[in-house]
């Protein structure tokens, strides 16, 4: 009980008042006053500094949440709403509150004692506050009161209030709030401009906050195939044909980003570097459906404008077809191709139609490399099953153009719908112009480009004329090989014949065949004497090309009219080294029978084994080396014997040259007709050709160079296989004295040619012995005459 409480008692009898004992105590009472003013100061500070902290905190928060998220209205008022209650929140908790639970007066005696030494608390503090006035003036107790009073007040004097009050949590809290007031505070005086815009914020305003990075966003409209509307401020609408490149352009003011990011509907996103100061292109290639995108970057998070991209069905190509109509002079009929690329002949007539998606599309087509455009009119669709010009029935309609192709080139068909979209990257076709070739000329006869002829022969020409369509004029032209004048020019005649060559696309080529003997004396002007002359014969051929025939020319053709001594002389070195090669190839042939040899004693004895296959396959392949040497050697002989006939120098061969000439004339091949020559060889034989001297002898020298090259060398190779084959050693003997027999056969032979060969050189040597002696006695007798003339 206080003591107010105990002075203020109500007298509990009627109308009379006891004297009650008072006690002194002034230096008590300023203590207690002293200990509630520093509790209230404690308790106002530690309420204050917590409200005034706690909201410069929020606020400061609040300031750099919307200033760095430009936070919506919602949220700013809910901030707002914060700070609001969490301030009355704390001032009633942290202050209210505690200054109402301040203690009275008995509760601060309690806690001053705490204030004294430990030794001297004997609650006097509590005592003196409680017994005052609790007993009457005249009671015994009054005494007692007055000296717990004075042991009080003394005690009072000693009391130090520090041992029970700490200001340093009130004033560190305090001063945390001062610097949160001030934090507060230099943020909001350093931009007022600032400060301002948050205030109105806060209060809900739509002020917006100034930003260091603002978008500006684009599409280009003078891109191709894109129809750009701003419809509004805030949206851009762009339409686009399906699978078309839409360009979009950012350019930042200001602060520019490192990256800005373009967001999708559909919650994608990309982001895209900067190409330049403060720019930022990319391309959204091919788009098949329609979507919209927003873009943002730095702080400029608005996402304006938005962008809404509109895919359209663009107009297409669903056929294309090529009408080629080759030139007339080919006697090729049109045709109609539907690849992307074809190949036709120079200067056909190339009609390229286009079927569109929708119909009633319109189009230009632009061609390279020349990079020009030109219209394309309305046609009907070819029928492409039909593979013609002509369709049966009412065709679709659709574009065409068409050009008469003499050079290469390709195209793309650029088309346009009714609304003005056009189609996208169109496809790249092509036309490829081939050329229509030169004939070809090959010269079959003769096989030299430098040939030796006397005046009295003739020389076998035989040219072949290949062509892809048609063979025109074939011409012979002769010229003086050391003034290149032209001497004579004259057609030949063509024999229309087969080849095996083709063209690129299957066809067979024309063929045609000029073959004539061309008499000596009819390529040189006149003369006593043709002997030294050189002439230069060249054959040219047209095709039938039009308007102008291409022209194909033959190298120079060397004839040198030489003596009928030097004539024989190059026979006679002709057939030396062919005798020379007949014997150089029988010695290598001799190991070849030593190992045929010794295969035949592996197989016969008591220790007979089969052969080795191996060592056969050696021999075998041996054999067929000596078959292409030997064939070889007929070849040269075959052209010294045919030089011979044409020379005329033997006056008994006119039936063996016009034999020859039957036999080859009509020949398309280059290479060596053995079977032509074995039968004239063989009708030689049976005398069917007359009695021919100097030429037949070589025709006999072929013939017998044929029969070791055919039957002879065939025979023996095939006499090897067969030993390969056998896995029986009976038959492998049997097989290998066969081989072995041909192969004495086949030397015979070579034995007999060599014979015939060394027979022919020394009857020519006997020959030439004889014209230098006639020659001498005909000079000799020319002096004669001249020294008699003189002595007359």
């Amino acid at each position: 009980m206080s003591a107010q409480e105990t002075s203020s008692a109500p007298a509990d009898r009627r109308g009379r008042a006891t004297a009650r004992a008072k006690v002194e105590t002034p230096s008590l009472d300023a203590l207690l006053r002293r200990l509630r003013a520093s509790l209230s100061r404690g308790v106002l500070l530690h309420g204050v500094g917590t409200v005034v902290a706690a909201a410069a905190a929020w606020l400061l928060f609040m300031y750099a949440a919307d200033r760095a998220l430009r936070l919506p209205a919602p949220v700013r008022l809910l901030h707002f709403a914060v700070l609001s209650a969490g301030t009355l929140y704390l001032l009633r908790r942290s202050l209210l509150q505690h200054m109402r639970a301040l203690p009275n007066r008995a509760e601060l005696a309690m806690l001053a004692e705490r204030a004294v030494d430990e030794g001297d608390r004997e609650d006097l503090f509590v005592s003196a506050i409680q017994l005052d006035g609790s007993v009457a003036a005249e009671s015994p107790a009054a005494e007692l009161l007055q000296v717990v009073a004075s042991r009080a007040e003394s005690l009072a004097q000693q009391a130090d209030l520090r041992r029970v009050t700490d200001r340093r949590g009130p004033r560190r809290r305090m001063a945390t709030a001062l610097m949160a007031l001030a934090a507060a505070a230099a943020s909001f005086s350093a931009e007022p401009a600032m400060a301002r815009i948050f205030a109105a914020r806060m209060l809900g305003a739509g002020v917006a906050w100034p930003r260091a990075t603002t978008l500006t966003v684009s599409v280009p409209d003078d891109a191709p195939g894109l129809e750009v509307t701003r419809t509004d401020p805030g949206s851009i609408l762009v339409r686009t044909a399906r699978g078309s490149d839409v360009p979009l352009f950012v350019e930042a003011e200001g602060e520019a980003p490192e990256l800005v990011t373009v967001t999708f509907e559909s919650g994608a996103s990309i982001e895209v570097g900067p190409s330049g100061p403060g720019q930022y292109r990319t391309l959204l290639p091919s788009l098949q459906e329609s979507t919209s995108l927003t873009i943002t970057g730095g702080d400029d998070n608005r996402g304006v404008p938005e962008i809404r991209i509109e895919v359209l069905q663009p107009p297409d190509i669903s056929g294309l077809a090529f009408v080629v109509e080759p030139p007339a002079y080919t006697g090729l009929p049109a045709r109609v191709e539907s690849e992307t690329k074809v190949s036709v002949l120079a200067g056909s007539r190339v009609t390229v139609h286009v079927k569109t998606d929708p119909e009633d599309a319109t189009g230009v087509v632009r061609t390279f490399p020349d990079d020009l455009t030109r219209d394309m009119d309305r046609a009907p669709f070819p029928d492409l099953a039909s593979n013609t010009a002509a369709a049966a029935g009412p065709p679709p309609t659709g574009l065409r153009f068409a050009e008469v192709m003499v050079q290469s080139l390709r195209f793309r068909v650029e088309l346009t719908d009714r609304a003005g979209l056009g189609n996208p990257d169109p496809a790249l076709f092509g036309i490829e112009v081939v050329p229509d070739r030169r004939p070809e000329l090959l010269l079959l006869a003769p096989g030299r480009s430098e040939t030796e002829v006397v005046e009295s022969g003739a020389i076998p020409l035989r040219l072949l004329v290949r062509d892809d369509f048609g063979i025109g004029a074939v011409r012979l032209e002769g010229r003086d090989a050391t003034t290149d004048e032209v001497l004579q020019t004259r057609p030949l005649g063509l024999t229309v014949t087969t080849d095996s060559a083709t063209t690129s696309d299957g066809r067979s080529r024309v063929a045609a065949l000029a073959s004539t003997p061309l008499e000596v004396r009819e390529l040189f002007p006149a003369a006593d004497s043709l002997v030294g002359s050189v002439t230069a014969l060249f054959l040219e051929a047209e095709d039938t090309r039009e308007p102008e025939p291409n022209l194909s020319r033959t190298s120079a053709l060397l004839i040198r009219v030489v003596s009928a001594d030097e004539f024989m002389r190059g026979q006679r070195d002709g057939l030396s080294a062919a005798a020379e090669a007949v014997e150089r190839l029988d010695r290598t042939m001799e190991p070849s029978s030593r190992d045929l040899q010794a295969l035949l004693a592996s197989v016969t004895g008591d220790s007979a084994e089969l052969p080795d296959p191996g060592r056969l396959t050696a021999t075998a392949n041996e054999a067929r080396r000596h078959r292409g040497d030997l064939r070889s050697i007929a070849r040269d002989l075959s052209a010294l014997a045919e030089a011979m006939i044409y020379s005329r120098l033997d006056e008994r061969s006119g039936a063996l040259e016009r034999r020859l000439e039957e036999l080859t004339s009509s020949s398309t091949e280059r290479s060596f007709d053995d079977e032509a020559w074995a039968e004239i060889s063989s009708e030689l034989e049976a005398g069917q050709l007359g009695s021919p001297e100097r030429a037949g002898d070589l025709v006999k020298i072929v013939g017998l160079a044929l029969e070791a090259t055919g039957p002879r060398m065939e025979a023996w190779i095939t006499s090897l296989e067969a030993v390969r084959g056998t896995g029986d050693l009976a038959t492998a003997r049997a097989a290998l004295g066969e081989a072995e027999a041909r192969l004495t056969e086949l030397r015979e032979t070579m034995d007999r040619l060599t014979g015939a060969l060394g027979e022919w050189d020394s009857l020519q040597s006997v020959l030439s012995l004889t014209r230098d002696i006639l020659s001498r006695q005909k000079n000799l007798k020319e002096r004669t005459r001249k020294s008699a003339e003189n002595d007359r």
